[in-house]
């Protein structure tokens, strides 16, 4: 009844034969079975250090050792055919007769969809409305990041476009014009970028932009180039708005 309403999977994992079992529930409510043989030692010798499963393979070895309940959430391939899913695992592990671990059992929950949406979400938190580009604080956060895990070597492009008379712009002319002009002012920008740089709005007429390993600070004349090539904007009667 669970895996029919819920969508469950539920698992088994035999310690002494070190087979994993996963129920699912198929179509019209009928049960699968699905075996993976020798699952632990496959995954200790298949996942990285850096991985998301090396968390579960932790919990599951400290489970072998002496009963425990856990709750994990991770991203893995290893329950649909090489499709990454967010799952949310619970196990707890029984101790047999002698007291050592003999079972692990678990639920396995799919969360992929929700994930996604939380992320989504996020993102939006991080993005700036009108731009699309990263809102002041994301940009801080972004900088800084890359910045701690720079190398020495590595040359970096820190751009301050600030627009002149932007205000007065906006407001000499009608709603949601000033708007529209941003937006299509940082669309061209962004079009000279790679998708790893960093293109950010910090205030109402003040963006940066972060230019990643450029190889030569040369190179940051032809980027402020484009930059103001990009910016240069005519409104009617031939009036320059930048």
């Amino acid at each position: 009844m669970l895996l029919e309403t819920e969508g469950e999977m539920l698992a088994d994992y035999n310690a002494k034969t070190d087979v994993l079992s996963i129920k699912t529930a198929g179509e019209y409510g009928i049960e699968n079975d699905r075996l993976i043989d020798k699952f632990m030692t496959r995954m200790q010798e298949q996942v990285s250090i850096l991985s998301d499963e090396r968390r579960l393979v932790e919990i599951l070895e400290e489970a072998l050792k002496t009963p425990r309940t856990d709750i994990i959430e991770l991203k893995t391939d290893m329950l649909e055919n090489g499709e990454k899913r967010w799952y949310r695992i619970h196990t707890s592990s029984i101790a047999g007769v002698e007291g050592y671990v003999t079972h692990i059992v678990g639920k396995i929950t799919d969360i992929h969809e929700k994930k996604l949406l939380q992320e989504e979400l996020r993102g939006k938190e991080k993005l700036d409305e009108i731009t699309g580009w990263y809102n002041a604080e994301a940009t801080k956060e972004q900088v800084n990041q890359i910045l701690s895990s720079s190398g020495s070597h590595d040359i970096h492009a820190f751009i301050l476009v600030d627009i002149s008379d932007f205000r007065i712009l906006a407001e000499s002319l009608s709603e949601g014009v000033g708007d529209r002009i941003l937006k299509e002012m940082t669309k061209k920008v962004s079009r000279g970028f790679k998708r790893s740089d960093i293109l950010g709005r910090l205030s109402e007429d003040e963006l940066v932009i972060f230019a990643q390993n450029i190889g030569s600070v040369h190179n940051l004349d032809a980027l402020a180039t484009m930059i103001c090539h990009s910016t240069t904007m005519t409104l009617g009667q031939g009036c320059q708005a930048l």
